[in-house]
């Protein structure tokens, strides 16, 4: 399999944020290079090879990728425990404080935002298009950290 095409952002200590890249080589075809998003127009194949990727980069397995279905909503899910994953069919900010949990979100021109606090190890992932930001979900995602203790 190819090397994973990412950038990655200084998160602080204990943490560990990347950005994917699409490492397209057929820029006119939008599923062509990386693609974990499962809800566009790829196919099941090419998304489980993404994420197969992404998962053997981060040296975690596949199925501790946390990938909601994002609707440009303010909606926030709180992972507490690794076996039991809210409903994700409506979210746009993921917020943990487990170890090694990976949060995904998608982005294309909307702005994707990291959030770390150090001391709790609590972490967030924000899709923030602007409906979001209009419904505050970095606020909403805040709460949501402060709630585990940040």
């Amino acid at each position: 399999m190819t090397p994973l095409p990412h950038i990655t952002l200084n998160a602080g200590p204990n943490a560990t944020a990347l950005s994917t890249l699409r490492g397209a080589t057929r820029p006119n075809d939008p599923y062509d290079g990386l693609n974990c998003c499962h809800y566009t127009g790829d196919t099941p194949q090419h998304i489980q090879t993404s994420r197969t990727l992404l998962a053997r980069h981060l040296r975690i397995p596949l199925q501790k990728l946390i990938i909601p279905r994002q609707t440009h909503s303010a909606n926030v899910a709180t992972i507490t425990h690794p076996d039991h994953i809210p409903p994700l069919t409506d979210t746009d900010a993921l917020v943990t404080n487990l170890p090694r949990t990976p949060l995904l979100i998608h982005t294309a021109d909307c702005v994707p935002i990291i959030l770390h606090d150090p001391h709790t190890h609590t972490i967030a992932a924000i899709h923030a298009g602007w409906r979001g930001a209009i419904a505050d979900i970095t606020t909403h995602t805040i709460h949501a950290m402060t709630t585990l203790g940040a």
